[in-house]
């Protein structure tokens, strides 16, 4: 009876193992410069071929949080995957970045983006799921500055994890007000906004 006893719970054990491992994310990149995500969500980004993947940051920070109607700071695990470009695409970069409560209680706030600096927002349909997205520019601490076209939607059964995906590009010049560029920059940012299209697109 004893050996039964043991031979039960060690069949258990492999098979908590198995489950715990089976839920384990996978993230990386695939063939063609594809980046994918196993869940939280699942994803396929196909990213373009002057980029390629040379950081991976894993980290915890405090971000902004609601629950029945209040709003709160709580501790956010993050995983974010860095490419940069070369060539043409020397001065931009790409950062896929996925987010995760860890108080399940909880959910990420309806508004994804907060920024000073906007040029534009609102929501954008991908292949069925919704989309938040906004481009703005930010000043670095150098004293130059970045434009940004970031999109991403909360995900899980809480909306505890979100998504969010950023097409980043180093600029020269005075970008402290997006309502009121010259004739040049409007060029270049729509120039900007079309080449993050096509450097990333989110697969079926």
């Amino acid at each position: 009876m004893r050996r039964i006893l043991i031979s039960i719970a060690l069949i258990f054990f492999v098979l908590t193992i198995c489950a715990c491992s089976g839920m384990k994310v996978k993230r990386s990149v695939v063939d063609d410069n594809i980046f994918f995500s196993s869940s939280k969500p699942k994803i396929r980004i196909k990213i373009g071929p002057l980029f390629k993947l040379d950081k991976e940051d894993k980290k915890s920070v405090l971000a902004l949080c609601s629950r029945s109607g209040a709003e709160k700071s709580s501790n956010v695990k993050i995983d974010q995957y860095v490419f940069s470009g070369s060539g043409s695409k020397k001065n931009k970069l790409v950062m896929i970045q996925f987010q995760e409560l860890m108080s399940p209680k909880w959910q990420f706030t309806r508004t994804l983006f907060r920024a000073n600096n906007m040029f534009d927002s609102g929501s954008i349909k991908i292949h069925g799921k919704s989309y938040q997205y906004m481009v703005y520019a930010f000043l670095k601490k150098n004293g130059t500055y970045n434009i940004v076209r970031v999109y991403g939607r909360r995900v899980g059964a809480n909306n505890n994890a979100m998504i969010r995906i950023f097409y980043l590009e180093r600029v020269t010049g005075n970008w402290s007000n997006l309502k009121m560029l010259s004739p040049k920059q409007q060029t270049h940012l729509l120039t900007f906004i079309e080449a993050g299209q096509k450097d990333i697109e989110i697969l079926k």
